[in-house]
């Protein structure tokens, strides 16, 4: 049986300037029209497909056209987002840091080329 071992702080992204987080950056100066193409796919694809780690109760809204983003946060072990974030890549371009986008990248291709190994699920057969 797995022990419970402490997770190390998980580093937020996505998480927008506000009254009530001051001093955070605003998405508006993230917005690059340019970004697209197979890199941007991947990247919204790995920002859906995260584990869910906390609901809220009420929806986040989009600093940017005002839609209702979601209510969850969402993380891969190393990063913590808003379940809203993908809207801002997919529809507003908003290209998040080099060092996230290397890691999600990087993410997604291990997880593609890693050998797969059926033998512990055949134990149950």
């Amino acid at each position: 049986m797995p022990q419970n071992v402490p997770m190390a702080n998980l580093r937020w992204i996505g998480l927008w300037h506000s009254d009530e987080h001051p001093g955070l950056p605003h998405p508006e100066t993230w917005v690059d029209p340019a970004w697209g193409g197979w890199e941007k796919r991947e990247v919204e694809y790995y920002l859906s497909s995260g584990s869910l780690g906390r609901a809220w109760m009420g929806y986040s809204e989009c600093r940017l056209c005002g839609q209702e983003n979601g209510a969850g946060e969402f993380t891969d072990g190393w990063y913590v987002w808003p379940e809203g974030l993908v809207h801002y890549v997919k529809a507003h371009s908003v290209k998040l840091p080099d060092e996230f986008l290397t890691h999600a990248l990087a993410r997604r291709r291990q997880i593609e080329e890693a050998p797969r190994d059926e033998s512990w699920w055949r134990t149950f057969a």
